[in-house]
């Protein structure tokens, strides 16, 4: 793969032009990269003490390996990248760590990007999301006070239904690891992400293990309530430590070491209470009711339930040893694959399409557990990772191309040219927090296309700036049947923005449908950098529910110097009329939908006309 850096610059400098895309849509769209395709060579190198620890020629050899499979199978887009390879290092302030195996391997790291006033990309810094591949890694929230030099125990918290709880039925479909065929052969799980991963809370991982070996066993409660006598003594000698440095002889420290004393007498009862409790059930997986349990025992009465007001459970784990010892070794006894994502990214969402699609996890596996299957193949990965731009413009409609030559007309859309089923050619759709995009859909013979809004913020990217003085902007409105009555609204919003993003003046329309044939609801407001009182305006929308099949309304706003005014259907409705406190020149509209809640929450937009008057 050669070196694509210089390209990337090149493009980059070549967006400051673009005056039609907004600078997100410019950062969204830029394919940047990597800071640098390394090609590592895997060369023969000697063996390494670090961390007290011996890393084998092999072992850091294989490293090399990873970097380049990971640069061949993903480059960044909307952010740009860089990979690091690392010996993974046992220190810390917590004796915990010095149990974990011998670990080596690659992070990946993705940054966000920013446009400088001077039109320059540039990288945000502590926004760095991690792409690991790592041999022996184990990821997990550990369990300090259990820890000692000889074992590491730790939860592993989460699940599918946490990573996809407030996404589309469909993204999980599409992106659920557990699911996918592609991985079915593999160990897939969802999990808290490694104590060396920075910014990365819940990550999806893929084990690759010889026969699918699991190296995580869960433990029993007879195992964990046996390792308490030793936590507790340790918690103790800290606590009588820290009253004999922090504090004078005297009446004061010997306070405190009596009660550090009826502190450890109290673990040590409920400890006692605990295994009675279980004596009968010692051979049950271990679970507890927090994701980092405490050896403060005597705040709750159930070492493994806590006072019944808990309804989540999380297994107790260890790293089995006979694999721990064995992690010295040339070859890894597993190699976990991890990346955090979040579904309205779009950087992230490319990066997990990357590696679910592009990444060769069947090489992978088969180059340290099963080599005779690849011995003298390079790797290559599942798909060409180069992003495809798509083109989803289709034919102007006959009335998109007579509003074209008609010189009132300063803005037209009726999504005509736009490709049903994916995003509107010319506009900038933010992702919802769902992780969909505004998409052009059809809802029936005759009634062309329309922009569906479901979460949503959509802008236009060819929209003439500024506005006419005097001006009326109409589009259609509709809902399906059943909308959620009290679903949030959908607001068109018109404002000065002399700079990007600040809409230091504006015009706000809000509107919802009603319920069972009753009208709807609207308020018009205005928002000025005077700060001068003028109240938002409210009233009925007539003829807007939510109990025919298709519920469509027609919107006028009209704006004459100061004076605002709204139509509905063709009518005036007086209650939202206004008046500005200043003749306001206006650079952007968009549309926005701030949530939905249910698959019926979706308002159509289409036939948006601004005139000049």
């Amino acid at each position: 793969m050669k070196k694509l850096l210089p390209f990337f610059v090149m493009m980059i400098v070549g967006f400051t032009a673009m005056s039609q895309k907004n600078q997100q849509q410019i950062i969204e769209d830029s394919v940047y990269g990597w800071y640098k395709v390394y090609n590592y060579k895997a060369n023969e190198y000697k063996p390494q003490v670090a961390f007290g620890r011996t890393y084998t020629p092999k072992q850091k050899a294989y490293v090399d390996s990873i970097a380049n499979w990971i640069q061949a199978s993903y480059i960044p887009k909307g952010g740009i990248g860089d990979v690091k390879r690392k010996l993974l290092s046992p220190s810390s302030v917590y004796i915990s760590l010095e149990s974990l195996p011998q670990a080596y391997g690659v992070t990946a790291f993705t940054w966000s990007m920013f446009v400088k006033p001077d039109g320059k990309h540039d990288i945000i810094r502590e926004t760095e999301i991690p792409f690991g591949v790592f041999a022996n890694e184990t990821n997990g929230m550990p369990i300090h006070f259990l820890c000692t030099p000889k074992q590491y125990y730790f939860t592993r918290p989460g699940s599918a239904e946490e990573r996809f709880a407030f996404t589309e039925p469909s993204l999980r479909k599409k992106y659920d690891i557990t699911q996918l065929p592609q991985l079915k052969k593999f160990i897939t799980f969802y999990s808290q992400a490694s104590i060396y991963d920075r910014n990365a809370g819940l990550v999806d991982a893929v084990l690759l293990s010889k026969d699918n070996r699991m190296p995580y066993i869960q433990i029993t409660k007879r195992e964990y309530l046996g390792l308490l006598p030793d936590a507790i003594e340790r918690k103790f000698q800290e606590e009588k430590k820290y009253a004999e440095k922090n504090w004078p002889e005297g009446k004061v420290r010997d306070n405190a070491l009596i009660e550090a004393v009826a502190r450890k007498e109290k673990r040590l009862l409920r400890l006692k209470e605990n295994l009675d409790r279980y004596k009968n059930r010692l051979d049950e997986p271990a679970e507890v009711f927090s994701i980092q349990p405490s050896i403060l025992l005597e705040n709750a009465n159930d070492i493994f339930t806590g006072d019944g007001g808990h309804s989540s459970k999380y297994g107790v784990y260890k790293v089995d040893p006979e694999m721990i010892a064995k992690c010295k070794e040339d070859n890894p006894q597993w190699v976990l694959i991890t990346w955090n994502w979040i579904a309205n990214d779009p950087k992230l969402v490319h990066m997990h399409e990357s590696i679910i699609n592009n990444f060769n996890f069947q090489y992978v596996y088969d180059f340290f557990f099963d080599k005779e299957k690849v011995k003298g193949k390079p790797y290559k990965p599942l798909n060409d990772p180069t992003p495809i731009k798509s083109e989803n413009k289709t034919t102007l409609s006959e009335t998109a191309l007579n509003s074209s030559k008609d010189s009132k007309v300063h803005f037209f859309e009726d999504f005509s040219n736009s490709v049903v089923g994916q995003k509107p050619f010319g506009w900038y759709s933010e992702m919802s927090g769902a992780g969909t995009h505004a998409l052009v859909t059809s809802l029936g013979e005759g009634e062309g296309k329309w922009l569906a809004v479901k979460g949503n913020k959509v802008n236009p990217l060819k929209l003439k700036k500024p506005l006419p003085a005097n001006f009326t902007l109409q589009f259609s409105v509709a809902v399906p049947k059943g909308f959620t009555w009290g679903g949030k609204s959908l607001e068109l919003v018109l404002a000065s923005q002399i700079k990007e993003g600040i809409d230091d003046q504006s015009l706000s329309f809000k509107l919802r449908p009603g319920f069972d044939g009753r009208a709807g609801s609207g308020e018009l407001s205005t928002s000025f950098k005077q700060n001068a009182y003028n109240p938002a305006k409210y009233g009925d929308v007539s003829g807007f529910s939510n109990n025919l099949p298709l519920n469509r309304i027609e919107v006028q706003i009209r704006k004459k110097g100061k004076d605002i005014t709204v139509f509905i259907g063709g009518r005036q409705v007086n209650s939202f009329s206004t008046t500005m406190t200043s003749d306001i020149s206006f650079n952007s509209l968009c549309f926005k939908h701030s949530r939905s809640d249910a698959p019926s929450e979706v308002y159509y937009i289409g036939n948006i006309k601004l005139t000049t008057d």
